[in-house]
């Protein structure tokens, strides 16, 4: 869930129950518009790495002392994995 949500009680008779979270597919327009990019792994959108909203707190990484959106560990987590551009 976003971090923009009501709380929701969930009961169940039994432990075995599960919660399936339910989602709406896209619709194709914003598939279009936002996901423009598309490589070996499949479409993607662009986000900025940065946070200058705050948020997080500035660290450095790969030189430049930002307020990243990621914490540092994710950071080189997603550089690795060949995910920033």
């Amino acid at each position: 869930m976003g971090k923009i949500h009501d709380v929701i009680l969930w009961y169940a008779k039994s432990e075995k129950t599960k919660y399936r979270i339910q989602y709406l597919p896209y619709e194709e327009e914003y598939l279009k518009k936002d996901y423009k990019h598309e490589d070996k792994r499949g479409k993607y959108r662009l986000l900025p790495c940065t946070n200058e909203a705050g948020g997080n707190k500035a660290y450095k990484f790969m030189g430049i002392r930002r307020a990243w959106r990621f914490s540092k560990s994710k950071m080189e987590e997603l550089y690795a994995s060949d995910m920033l551009i």
